[in-house]
Order: structure tokens, then C-alpha cells, then sequence
């Protein structure tokens, strides 16, 4: 993975390791999001990590416009009844 970050040199093929999406910070600097949401799952997101994305993508909406949040990860990666209740708190957070 480290390949993926530039941090290492990759495999012999010279490809991403392509497993898992894998997202970097110009990938996210160019898409200009207008919400940034941090889940607590699987990876636990904390406020040390909100106010680093909040320095590191200072130029996008979503820091521009105060709308870069933690949230419960299971309204995200959980399914069956959690999408009830994602149903409800997703949109209120959203409508900002």
C-alpha cells in the first residue's frame, strides 16, 4: 500500500495495489467536496484527525463551509436495521 502513497516503490509490474479503492489527497482535492464525514468505523476517526483533514483540505467547501464531521460509522457501513435509523440521520446532517 505503500506504493499507492508514493511512499514506496511498487511492484515489479509497476501497478497500484488495486485490492482495495484507495484514495489520496489530490484525489480529494480535485473533486471539491462540499461535505467531508468521518466515520468512528471501520477506522476510528477522532477529532485529531478531523482538525488534520480540516489543515490539509483547507481550500474545499467542506472545510470552507464548516462541514466536515464525525459520525457514527455504523449510519455508513452497517446495513439491515441501521438503515432505518441512517435514513433519518444522514438527511438532517446533509440539509446542514
Amino acid at each position: 500500500m505503500a506504493a499507492n502513497w508514493g511512499g514506496a516503490i511498487a511492484d515489479e509490474n509497476g501497478t497500484r495495489d488495486l485490492r482495495y479503492p484507495v484514495v489520496v489527497e489530490d484525489d480529494i482535492r480535485a473533486a471539491q467536496p462540499e461535505m467531508i464525514l468521518l466515520p468512528d468505523e471501520p477506522f476510528a476517526f477522532g477529532e485529531d484527525h478531523r482538525r488534520k483533514f480540516q489543515k490539509i483540505f483547507a481550500d474545499t467547501p467542506a472545510v470552507k463551509n464548516g462541514r466536515v464531521h464525525r459520525i457514527d460509522g455504523r449510519l455508513v457501513t452497517w446495513h439491515g436495521t441501521w438503515l432505518g435509523k441512517s435514513l433519518t440521520v444522514l438527511p438532517q446532517l446533509l440539509a446542514g
